[in-house]
């Protein structure tokens, strides 16, 4: 669905917006694509399994989180990475339904960087690609005890709506 969407907003590789965090570390924003594949299953991979399981609502290991990266639709998805000294450290993924108006939000930063507003840079640059590729609204879910994630979806105005220890979300564009 993003396709040529996707080209035009990712067309040049190296294009990216750098920043400096409260701390006075410097952050990179850019699109990850394909090529970006090592690179996310390592981000991944140092996540610690609460985080992991924040993520995926599931106990996962390394083979799933490879498996994960590996078959990633990066044609169709759009991906945006934080970069902290070079390294991948935070994940905002845009992930399109098969219609192509509406599309699931999921985030991954690593402990060491989360409260650095790394997840709201995300989370600011998905909803901006959201709304230039037309979408009409963003659904994510997470874990009820996922107060990050709650604080940053509330502050974007999504509606939010719980179950089973799971919330889930919605973001009209």
């Amino acid at each position: 669905m993003f396709g040529k969407f996707r080209q035009r907003l990712f067309r040049r590789s190296g294009r990216q917006l750098v920043f400096e965090t409260r701390s006075g570390t410097q952050i990179a924003l850019r699109g990850l694509t394909r090529r970006d594949v090592g690179q996310y299953r390592d981000h991944l991979r140092r996540l610690p399994p609460e985080d992991r399981h924040a993520r995926f609502q599931a106990v996962v290991n390394d083979g799933t989180l490879d498996a994960h990266a590996d078959r990633l639709d990066w044609e169709h998805a759009l991906v945006f990475g934080v970069f902290a000294d070079g390294v991948l450290r935070g994940v905002g993924e845009l992930l399109p339904d098969s219609g192509g108006a509406q599309a699931e939000f999921a985030i991954s930063v690593e402990p060491e960087f989360q409260h650095a507003s790394i997840g709201r840079l995300l989370v600011a640059a998905s909803l901006v690609a959201g709304r230039l590729a037309r979408l009409t609204v963003i659904h994510l879910s997470f874990r009820r005890d996922n107060t990050g994630i709650r604080a940053l979806a509330r502050g974007v105005g999504a509606e939010l709506h719980g179950s089973d220890g799971i919330v889930e979300g919605a973001l009209h564009l």
